[in-house]
């Protein structure tokens, strides 16, 4: 189906599915996202509200030996944290921008036995 017949159906008031890894084509033919990692929902909203928010946060991958819930409590005190999730051995933490949680955040896990990985 070609960009202008998923235009026209939706100019018709018809409902869409429609999945595509490019953002090109996101931006051409959506009113509204929803964007899944792995099956989970992370992100949903208009493009303007998408980009409105990811100018609004940092977020910060970080893989540890071990997590323990008085180290992630730790981290989700932090100034500017909005939020704290952890996947396995992985933590997903979403601050503010200009925050300055890259280095705090380190520091914690590193008294706590080891950063293994960071991705920012």
């Amino acid at each position: 189906m070609s960009g202008e017949s998923v235009r026209e159906l939706r100019r018709s008031g018809t409902t869409i599915l429609y999945t595509t890894h490019y953002m090109e084509e996101v931006q051409s033919l959506a009113s509204r996202v929803v964007i899944l990692d792995q099956g989970h929902v992370i992100a949903q909203g208009t493009i303007d509200e998408l980009v409105n928010r990811i100018q609004h946060e940092e977020k910060i991958k970080l893989e540890a030996a071990e997590w323990s819930e008085h180290l992630i409590a730790k981290i989700e005190r932090l100034d500017g944290i909005k939020k704290v999730v952890r996947e396995g051995t992985v933590l997903i933490i979403i601050s503010r921008p200009g925050a300055g949680n890259l280095d705090r955040v380190i520091s914690i896990v590193q008294s706590a036995g080891g950063v293994k990985s960071v991705h920012a």
